[in-house]
């Protein structure tokens, strides 16, 4: 009574697992990526009906088709199976299957998060070309093309083990796997070069969704819309709205590359970077502080605050500058250039760390990166370093001559403006290697018989600043127009005008009426 208790329990459980081994392992096919696997890429797991009777550890007469297909039937029968094995003795035999029975549902659960996995796994004489195990019993894979499960024992056997990152599903005819069972579509993404002809274009397109904070200072009018299409059929959606922006990219190739490009262009045009409030892949919430690669993302209150829009309600993002960014922004050593270092340094100027530096240490850092990228893109001579930065400026510094508005500008802070420009290379060589310069804005500054004050500095770092964001602009392909670099210089001038409480008019319709409300309220002081 005992044996048939035993057996009959056996049998019970054999043709539930049956059951349940067709639906996850024989009516499925799976790809499975870890970085275990050296011998090969990847391994596909192919189950087949006859696989399962030797997984149960019995011995019988009938084929191990008709055994599952007697499993699947509830039909099968005690006289179908035994514990008889040549060479073993009985009761090792069932021992064997207790444990095999015990571990049975744990394999139908198997392909899950946290599964580990080895290559070239070998238990005894049994050898596979790899297992899987989760803690509860282990799982080992015959050698072929499709891996078809070979040995199921109880606990984990594997030596090496590694996790297994990604496992894919398709229903067995289907020619691409189509789901993901195991790691989601970054991971995914590591090994795309490996699989991508196996797995379905769905699985590596991903949508991606941030929401952005825009400054309310303004000058900020800027509500645009941009839609196009970028290689590989990736679709690009900016939306921006008062001080609200949405970017929106949905493709499966570099989208993270693309989404990085569009937020420094947008810096370049607007002078700071938007705060990133919201973040969404696959319209599942990620931490936004995983945008923060580096900490120049965070741009410094002072310079946002006082940033001037480029672009305005017109900036030009598309394939085709998109595409130009990258080529020059991703320059580094390994291509004996240093574009790389110049881009972060600019936006380190600007940043939340810098938020301590002097205004002549940014400034001359900014004359450093002036001079890189005349050098670089502007046909720059690398022994003229003051004609470098006067070529970044003469990118914005349109008209005539005598109507230069950088000199006007100077001019009103007490450089004389024939001297307007060679205060640029001296100041840039006094700063860098400390020697006396008779001609910096320092000297200027610091002559007691001058006019000049403290606000030239921040004056001549604004004017090279907004430069070399036109210049940099211009060099990827985007149209700024003359009367928008004229409104920039005109808000410099502007700023000279207010600051210092001057007659001359403001040109700037805020600016003038600001300048008659604080010349009216001046008024009204000295009548109290």
């Amino acid at each position: 009574m005992a044996e048939e208790s035993f057996k009959e329990r056996v049998r019970l459980e054999i043709i539930k697992a049956a059951k349940q081994y067709k639906t996850i392992y024989v009516d499925y096919e799976y790809l499975v990526c870890s970085e275990a696997f050296v011998q090969n890429d990847y391994y596909i797991v192919a189950a087949m009906e006859n696989n399962f009777q030797h997984l149960t550890g019995v011995h019988s007469n009938i084929s191990s088709q008709d055994f599952f297909d007697k499993c699947i039937q509830g039909t099968l029968e005690n006289t179908d199976f035994d514990f008889i094995k040549r060479g073993q003795d009985e009761k090792a035999v069932k021992g064997t299957v207790r444990r095999k029975i015990k571990v049975l549902p744990d394999m139908m659960g198997l392909f899950k998060t946290g599964l580990q996995t080895e290559e070239n796994f070998q238990k005894n004489k049994v050898v596979c070309s790899f297992a899987t195990a989760d803690g509860a019993c282990t799982l080992g894979f015959s050698e072929s093309t499709k891996a078809r499960p070979k040995s199921l024992i109880k606990g984990n056997e594997l030596k090496n083990p590694k996790l297994v990152e990604v496992i894919l599903r398709k229903k067995v005819g289907e020619e691409l796997f189509n789901e993901i069972i195991v790691g989601d579509k970054a991971l995914l993404k590591k090994y795309q070069n490996k699989i991508q002809e196996l797995v379905s274009d769905e699985l590596f397109t991903q949508k991606v969704k941030i929401v952005f904070e825009i400054n309310s200072n303004p000058t900020a009018w800027s509500n645009q819309e941009i839609h196009f299409i970028y290689k590989s059929g990736t679709s690009v959606d900016l939306i921006i709205e008062g001080t609200y922006c949405e970017l929106q990219i949905v493709g499966k190739d570099n989208l993270e590359e693309i989404i990085y490009a569009i937020w420094e262009i947008l810096a370049w045009n607007d002078g700071y970077f938007y705060k990133p409030v919201e973040y969404l892949v696959d319209d599942i919430e990620r931490d936004v502080e995983e945008l923060f690669r580096v900490p120049y993302y965070v741009t410094d209150s002072k310079w946002k605050n006082s940033a001037l829009l480029i672009g305005r309600n017109h900036r030009e993002i598309s394939e085709d500058i998109i595409t130009r960014y990258i080529q020059i922004r991703n320059v580094g050593r390994e291509q004996k250039s240093l574009n790389k270092t110049l881009f972060s340094s600019y936006f380190y100027l600007h940043s939340e760390n810098y938020s301590a530096v002097n205004i002549e240490h940014r400034l001359v850092l900014l004359m450093h990166i002036c001079d890189g990228f005349a050098i670089a893109f502007l046909h720059g001579n690398q022994k003229n370093n003051g004609g470098n930065i006067n070529k970044v400026l003469e990118c914005i510094d349109v008209g005539t001559r005598l109507t230069k508005k950088y000199k006007i500008g100077a001019d009103m802070l007490g450089v004389p403006s024939d001297k307007a420009k060679e205060v640029l290379q001296d100041t840039r060589t006094e700063l860098t290697h400390y020697i006396y310069k008779p001609s910096s804005l320092g000297s200027f500054i610091s002559d007691p018989n001058s006019d000049t004050d403290n606000m030239v500095n921040l004056y001549v770092f604004y004017v090279l600043d907004l430069a070399l964001r036109v210049s940099l602009l211009e060099t990827i392909g985007a149209t700024v127009k003359d009367e928008i670099k004229n409104y920039l210089l005109d808000e410099n001038l502007d700023w000279i005008r207010l600051e210092k409480h001057m007659d001359e008019e403001c040109v700037i319709p805020r600016n003038a009426i600001r300048q008659i409300l604080e010349k009216l309220q001046a008024m009204k002081n000295d009548e109290d």
